[in-house]
């Protein structure tokens, strides 16, 4: 979901991007800035960011393996 509104986003950069007026060399680099975002996202997107329910069961975990404050302590 999240991996989708990055791309409407991109995909409407590009859009407003063609009315803003910059020189042809800054255009040129604004875009293929913008390419590579949008190969990064639609090839790494599914890796760069978990479903929200994968990443609650990472924290669970991790909660559970780690030891409680204030237990094991030397006095």
């Amino acid at each position: 979901m999240l991996q989708n509104k990055i791309n409407g986003v991109l995909g409407v950069w590009i859009i407003v991007l063609a009315f803003l007026g910059f020189s042809d060399s800054m255009h040129r680099f604004l875009l293929i800035i913008s390419g590579i975002a949008i190969i990064v996202v639609s090839f790494y997107g599914k890796s760069l960011f978990k479903p929200t329910e994968e990443l609650v069961k990472d924290i669970g975990e991790t909660k559970e393996t780690q030891e409680p404050h204030g237990e094991n302590q030397l006095q």
